[in-house]
C-alpha cells in the first residue's frame, strides 16, 4: 500500500489502524495535540504494532503539526514524512493514496479550512503522481470522511462547501459499513452506530 494522511488525528487511533493495514501514515493535528498526546501514543505503541503485524511489516508513523487555518502545505506532500519512515528515501516524491479525517466537522469556522486543506493535498499529490507534468494521467487520493452527526446542518454545510471545491461526496451505505466492521471482527449493535456516518469524497 501507499501513503496515507490522517487529518485531525487526535489520539492516533485511526493512524494506527491505517498502519496496521500497511499504509505509510502521516498523523497530523495542531501543534498542541501533535507534540503531546499524539506523539506520545505513537511512540508508546510502535513496538506493539510491529509485534502484531509480525515485525518489519509496518512503517513508522510520522507525526506532524498541521494547522488547516495556516493554508500553507508542504510541497511535495512527502515532506510530511520522516526520511527514515516514508518508504521512499532520498526525497522521493510519491503521491498520497488515502486521506482520512474522523470527527473533525464540529465547528463552523473550521469547515472551509479543512476542506481547502484536503483539496490542496489532493492537487499536490496528483502532481507527484504524474511527475509534475500536465493533466493527463492525474490521480487523486481517495478521501474518507467519518463523522458523528451532532449537527446535521453543519454536515450539510460541509458537503456543500466540498461540492463547490470540486468534490463528489457519497455516503457509504450503512450495510456496507456494518459488513466491513463484522469482517474485521467488530460487532456493534445498531444503537451504538446511530449518528455515525462514513463519506467517500472524490476530487474531480
Amino acid at each position: 500500500r501507499g501513503r496515507a494522511i490522517d487529518l485531525g488525528a487526535g489520539t492516533g487511533l485511526t493512524s494506527h489502524i491505517l498502519s496496521f493495514l500497511g499504509f505509510r501514515v502521516c498523523a497530523t493535528d495542531i501543534a498542541q495535540i501533535a507534540d503531546t498526546i499524539l506523539c506520545e501514543n505513537v511512540s508508546r505503541n510502535a513496538d506493539l504494532l510491529a509485534s502484531i503485524v509480525g515485525g518489519g511489516g509496518t512503517f513508522p508513523i510520522s507525526v506532524r503539526a498541521l494547522d488547516w487555518t495556516a493554508l500553507a502545505l508542504p510541497s511535495p506532500p512527502s515532506a510530511l514524512w520522516d526520511d527514515d519512515g516514508g518508504g521512499g528515501g532520498g526525497g522521493e516524491e510519491e503521491e498520497v493514496e488515502v486521506i482520512v479525517t474522523a470527527d473533525t466537522f464540529y465547528k463552523q469556522d473550521l469547515v472551509r479550512p479543512l476542506i481547502l486543506t484536503i483539496r490542496d493535498l489532493c492537487i499536490v499529490s496528483a502532481r507527484c503522481a504524474r511527475g509534475g507534468s500536465g493533466k493527463e494521467g492525474k490521480r487523486f487520493p481517495l478521501v474518507l470522511v467519518a463523522v458523528e452527526v451532532r449537527d446535521r446542518g453543519l454536515l450539510q454545510c460541509a458537503l456543500e462547501v466540498a461540492a463547490r471545491e470540486g468534490f463528489e461526496c457519497r455516503k457509504v451505505g450503512d450495510g456496507r459499513v456494518r459488513r466491513g466492521l463484522e469482517a474485521a471482527g467488530v460487532h456493534w449493535a445498531k444503537e451504538e452506530w446511530d449518528g455515525g456516518e462514513i463519506w467517500r469524497w472524490a476530487f474531480k
